[in-house]
């Protein structure tokens, strides 16, 4: 997120510093980018303010990637979001979608 204001969320933050990242995040329209785990540090977010939302790898459980997906999909969100899914070829991004598929867990559907 070099050059672009930006807000985060890190593991062993404090709630204050995660709700106040979250206050910046959904009220100024100068902060453009929220970078955070979506597993670790996003549980129990909502995050009406975003417009894109980029899950930068896969979860081992795909109901946790609709969940974090849904989180720009709540109570609250007045336009449309996009959210995109990237998976790496040749990485364990592959283990873990033949995993999920083995399994009867295939990548969630997204909107």
């Amino acid at each position: 997120a070099a050059g672009l204001l930006h807000v985060k969320i890190v593991r062993g933050d404090v709630a204050a510093k995660q709700e106040q990242a979250v206050a910046d995040f959904s009220s100024r329209p100068d902060v453009a980018v929220f970078l955070l785990h979506a597993g670790q540090a996003a549980a129990g977010l909502t995050l009406t303010a975003a417009a894109h939302v980029f899950l930068m790898e896969p979860f081992m459980n795909p109901g946790e990637e609709a969940q974090a997906m849904n989180r720009c999909h709540r109570i609250g969100q007045t336009r449309p979001v996009q959210c995109t899914v990237y998976y790496a070829p040749g990485t364990a991004d592959e283990r873990i979608l033949a995993y999920r598929a083995a399994h009867g867990r295939l990548p969630a559907a997204t909107s």
